[in-house]
């Protein structure tokens, strides 16, 4: 298992650092991102044998976009891929990260970060193996709690945490 840590200065500078770890470990650059700290709005897209996966910071930067996707096609907008799923956000993350923790395996990436005032999000993506009857398959994930709430409801669309199970 290959582990990061270190500081960003923004999402931008976050996503800069996460794409290098990732290339040292095996991923392509799809549409690598530019420069050390882009500012929003920027998008990149990077994938690892049948993980491929965008992303897109807008405006602020306040909340990562995440696009699962089953390819990638040079030219096309992320988000925009016919091959496309469903959209994974991550949210409450401008200003400072005080400190992330990048864990990646051969078949997992996730992201742990601790913003400036002590808060933590998580996001990630990976390949889960074949068992029974089941042909296995690729899973992403983000962490979305909205400021404007004073607690962490089961069931709300709020606050959604990974893997968290909803009815």
């Amino acid at each position: 298992m290959a582990f990061e840590t270190g500081t960003a200065t923004s999402i931008g500078n976050l996503m800069y650092k996460l794409f290098i770890f990732a290339q040292a470990n095996g991923y392509t650059l799809d549409q690598p991102i530019v420069g050390t700290n882009p500012a929003p709005p920027f998008e990149c897209a990077l994938s690892k044998g049948s993980i491929f996966v965008g992303f897109k910071a807008l405006g602020n930067g306040y909340t990562l976009y995440m696009y699962p996707a089953r390819g990638f096609t040079p030219g096309q907008t992320v988000g925009n891929h016919p091959e496309t799923g469903t959209l994974i956000t991550t949210s409450s993350l401008g200003g400072a990260i005080s400190s992330y923790h990048f864990f990646e395996g051969d078949d997992y990436l996730h992201v742990v970060l601790r913003m400036s005032d002590g808060r933590h999000r998580h996001f990630g993506w990976g390949s889960m193996t074949k068992f029974g009857d089941w042909a296995g398959g690729e899973y992403f994930y983000g962490h979305v709690h909205r400021e404007n709430q004073t607690s962490l409801p089961a069931q709300s669309s709020n606050t959604r945490l990974p893997f968290q199970t909803r009815n």
